[in-house]
């Protein structure tokens, strides 16, 4: 990727996973909702990877990983937390599966984020 986060995978991932709390609190077709957990995941996971050969690299552009990282690792465990609670009070475990594999996307995330800010010496 260059160097460069690819912020408008991020921004439609943020876009779903809003969609997803608000149709698992509307009570909407679990088949729909999982379909759109897919989804986000695999735009999230390849998120992931992209930003994980970018911090393999010897130089890692700052301007975008350290305002991209200050703000996950704020908000990632919240959406974490956001979808541990969706699982607890999920019926279907077809869909608690799903929500805890994007909850994982976002442990590797935060994990990520550890890593970048460890090795720019500025530990979060």
């Amino acid at each position: 990727m260059d160097g460069e986060i690819d912020l408008e995978l991020y921004t439609i991932s943020m876009i779903r996973l809003n969609s997803i709390f608000q149709k698992i609190e509307d009570d909407e077709i679990v088949t729909d909702i999982i379909s759109d957990i897919d989804d986000c995941f695999n735009d999230l996971n390849q998120l992931y990877e992209d930003i994980s050969n970018d911090l393999s690299q010897e130089e890692i552009n700052i301007n975008e990983y350290d305002p991209f990282f200050e703000n996950g690792m704020v908000m990632f465990p919240e959406y974490t937390k956001s979808i541990d609670e969706a699982v607890e009070n999920a019926d279907d475990e077809n869909l608690k599966a799903a929500l805890n594999n994007l909850s994982g996307i976002f442990i590797k995330l935060i994990n990520a984020g550890n890593g970048y800010f460890e090795k720019r010496g500025a530990f979060k």
